[in-house]
């Protein structure tokens, strides 16, 4: 069993007993079997183990309390820390009571293997993926036998309820669209967040997902971009390659096309990333957004460069 518990608010409905200095989960006012005093975190700890001694148990905290939390549960106790407040229970408690209205309008039976999808998807937000490989994931790792017509058909009510938006892949230069795989992304990241515990932070994967949704608010229409080209293999046979452009944005006759690069350390970084954007022929506006803190600039390629704050407050940025 997996626990998080929820540790990290600044306690003050015990003031003046509690304050942001001392936080009522960890004032000592309830006694345990041997007559000493103990705090609610140490007992609620001290329940979790008496009933599941080999559960793992993460404490979500604030910065400031990781060591009030380690001078009372020990130095091994499991922490996740957050660097600010995020109300962490509110977003949990939304994301949880979205879900059960899913699974109660569509008649849902076998919930377990929806929430392992969405869990699925959730780690892997930007991931190429359709329901054949996930069908091979549930099988391998989850020992599950639903099939892929029924991911499919989760696949298609997490679209219609507008908790996950799917991108499909679009061929730049055959002019054509690649029904498999795709790629999904949550509409609010903050529900996926608190899916997940606020346990997977991974930024790369979240400043993608949040410029795809900004993308879609913009009025949009967002593909995941694929370029063909021809290279030389190692034995000097030539072979076909795809390069991957995040973003292929269309709206009336503007067309941009769009990567995120959270980080361009290096020449070569910047090579990388903009490889895919400078195997395209045509004329439209090539852009790489980059939380990197740079003024917006154009390279000898044509490849404009800016930062993603100013694409994300300025909605003529593009």
């Amino acid at each position: 069993m997996n626990i998080i518990l929820l540790s990290g608010g600044s306690g003050k409905r015990l003031w003046p007993l509690s304050n942001d200095i001392r936080s009522k989960q960890f004032i000592k006012i309830f006694k345990d079997t041997e007559g000493d005093y103990e705090s609610m975190v140490q007992r609620v700890y001290h329940q979790i183990r008496s009933i599941d001694p080999d559960a793992t148990v993460t404490i979500a905290t604030s910065r400031t309390q990781v060591s009030a939390i380690h001078n009372q549960l020990g130095p091994d106790v499991g922490v996740c820390v957050e660097p600010c407040r995020r109300d962490t229970f509110p977003a949990i408690a939304l994301a949880t009571a979205y879900l059960t209205d899913i699974q109660e309008r569509y008649k849902i039976k076998n919930d377990s293997d929806l929430q392992d999808l969405i869990d699925i998807i959730a780690s892997s937000i930007g991931g190429l993926t359709n329901p054949t490989k996930l069908e091979n994931t549930f099988r391998s790792v989850k020992k599950s036998d639903i099939t892929h017509t029924t991911i499919k058909k989760y696949l298609d009510i997490l679209g219609d309820s507008y908790l996950v938006d799917r991108a499909v892949r679009y061929d730049i230069k055959g002019r054509k669209y690649i029904d498999t795989p795709s790629k999904y992304y949550f509409t609010d990241i903050g529900l996926r967040n608190a899916r997940l515990g606020f346990r997977q932070n991974e930024v790369t994967h979240a400043m993608e997902n949040i410029i795809y949704n900004e993308l879609c608010l913009r009025g949009m229409s967002v593909d995941v971009g694929v370029v063909g080209i021809n290279i030389k293999d190692e034995d000097g046979k030539s072979a076909r390659k795809q390069l991957e452009v995040d973003f292929v944005c269309n709206k009336g006759s503007d067309r941009y096309y769009i990567q995120s690069a959270f980080r361009l350390p290096t020449q070569e970084k910047r090579d990388q990333e903009t490889r895919s954007l400078r195997h395209i022929g045509d004329s439209f506006k090539k852009i790489v957004i980059t939380d990197e803190p740079i003024r917006r600039y154009q390279d000898d390629s044509g490849i404009i460069y800016m930062n993603l704050y100013e694409f994300l407050l300025n909605e003529s940025s593009l």
